[in-house]
């Protein structure tokens, strides 16, 4: 997802320094070059992020997403995380930091492994088949990591990777550099390279069924190459075709369910809109032609997420997020707290199986948002959120923020042996562990569909938590607890779930 993939606020600003240098030469005027004093990832400048083990760049997951907004958990790291975990089917977490650290959690938040490069590592993970985790550093290296933190290879580019690898159906993994697109064996072998040029170069996107993988690159004012898509055969690396307009490409790729390849752009064709404002969203057939554009609207800053729907969903440079279906017809738009102030959306969203949406912006907050633009909830990191988020098996939202990973929300159903019968009563555990320092895990079980409401008192017998509200499915479940905030001392936990009442303690020692 994966990954979230977005053009980062420094590659933006980096975009804009070269505009700026390049009008002083040419009409000899001073211009103020754009800055920022967000701590987001130096050289070519953090990437567009992508989804976990998703080529299409779609956002969607096969899990239900949290409906609350309580904290789990929080891991820090030394550096800015900038990379969207990935998760593997264990639960296990895997995402990068600006320490120059790979890490690897538990379900729970706790460290289970992690390996250090040579240089920050903003590049998403990609899941192979064939057990093996792929990432690149700053470093220049492409790295083959096994499932328990081992090197298998790395193979060095030459150029700083901050996008995400890809994996193809034979295990091919695909990375950009600076200004190349490679090809790299599941052995760690380069099978091919092809120059791609421009100022900077996307994440990719796989076509649907004609071996054709999608890049996308800025235009550069200093020679005067043009931003555009490119069309490249993964089996060759020789290009079959590429959109190259007036302007800039300002988003990596997202190939929908009919192969059709949607991104942002700012006069990448003859537009019918003119003036400043003039960023739209594209939709391009696979045989390279225009199918439809939508704006004038700011920039598109990350690939646009696709629902079951066929809906797109998309974040903005001035904190607006949009609906479009797969005519290019508007569906709804949601104004985030950033919007009045144009807090950019770097996030691309994750798609939930019902249908929610969840990205980050950089107002600081998470969203959580109904198929229909109406807000569930939003969480507040107190540090922008670039990173795109992940949605785990048990619904939690894995997202970084600062120098952090969260996890928020979400219950965990945890099947034995297949599929059992369902529980024969109402049941809560005791907390494990007990005591605990900060985080503890609370299991319950329902022997029928039930409206459950899972909350945390002190023993003043005033709520400090409401870890559930919800309808929950008849099972075996858990959560996590994280109490990081609160102070050492008893704390009684309740469950009540249609008429059912139940209550045990728990004891945080700090």
């Amino acid at each position: 997802m994966l990954h979230n993939t977005r053009l980062t606020m420094i590659q933006e600003n980096t975009i804009k320094n070269a505009v700026g240098k390049f009008l002083q030469l040419v009409i000899g005027l001073s211009v103020f070059l754009l800055g920022s004093n967000l701590s987001f990832a130096q050289l070519a400048d953090a990437p567009w992020a992508s989804f976990q083990n998703d080529v299409y760049n779609s956002g969607r997951s096969m899990f239900v997403g949290s409906q609350t907004d309580s904290l789990q958990w929080t891991f820090e790291t030394g550096g800015k995380v900038n990379s969207s975990p990935v998760i593997d089917k264990s639960g296990t977490i895997y995402f990068g930091s600006g320490d120059h650290n790979f890490y690897a959690l538990n379900p729970d938040g706790t460290l289970k492994w992690k390996y250090q490069t040579n240089g920050e590592v903003t590049s998403t993970a990609a899941l192979g088949a064939n057990h093996t985790i792929y990432f690149g550093s700053a470093d220049s290296n492409l790295y083959a990591l096994s499932l328990d933190g081992t090197l298998k290879w790395k193979y060095n580019i030459g150029h700083p990777i901050e996008n995400n690898p890809l994996i193809g159906e034979d295990g091919t993994v695909y990375i950009t550099g600076t200004e190349s697109l490679y090809a790299i064996s599941a052995e760690g072998e380069r099978l091919w390279d092809t120059l791609v040029y421009g100022y900077g170069i996307s994440s990719t996107a796989l076509g649907r069924g004609d071996q054709t993988i999608y890049v996308s690159e800025w235009a550069d004012p200093m020679t005067g190459t043009c931003g555009a898509i490119h069309a490249v055969d993964v089996s060759t690396g020789e290009k079959k075709w590429n959109q190259c307009g007036a302007g800039d490409v300002t988003s990596a790729p997202t190939v929908g369910k009919d192969g059709t390849i949607y991104f942002g752009s700012k006069k990448v064709y003859e537009s019918k809109w003119s003036g400043e404002d003039n960023n739209v969203l594209h939709a391009v057939s696979p045989e390279d032609s225009v199918k439809w554009e939508y704006g004038p609207i700011e920039s598109i800053l990350s690939s646009p997420a696709q629902g079951k729907n066929g809906v797109l969903y998309a974040g903005s440079g001035d904190g607006m997020f949009y609906a479009i279906d797969e005519n290019g017809e508007f569906k709804w738009s949601y104004e985030t707290i950033g919007a009045s102030d144009e807090k950019s959306i770097h996030s691309s969203a994750a798609i939930d199986a019902n249908g929610s949406i969840y990205f980050g912006s950089e107002d600081q907050h998470v969203y959580a948002l109904n198929n229909d633009g109406t807000l569930q909830w939003k969480y507040n990191t107190g540090n922008m959120v670039g990173a795109s988020p992940a949605i785990g098996p048990g619904g939690t939202i894995y997202i970084g923020s600062g120098n952090n990973l969260y996890a928020i929300g979400g219950t965990k159903s945890t099947p034995i042996d297949g599929e059992p019968a369902a529980p024969v009563s109402f049941r809560l555990k005791q907390n494990y562990p007990n005591p605990f320092n900060p985080t503890t895990r609370i299991q319950f079980s329902l022997p029928q569909a039930s409206d459950v409401k899972l909350s945390v008192y002190n023993t003043l017998g005033q709520k400090v938590s409401t870890l559930i509200n919800q309808k929950m499915s008849a099972g075996s479940h858990s959560v996590n607890f994280n109490a990081s905030e609160m102070p050492s001392d008893v704390y009684i936990y309740r469950l009540k779930a249609d008429g059912f009442s139940q209550s045990r303690k728990m004891l945080l020692v700090k």
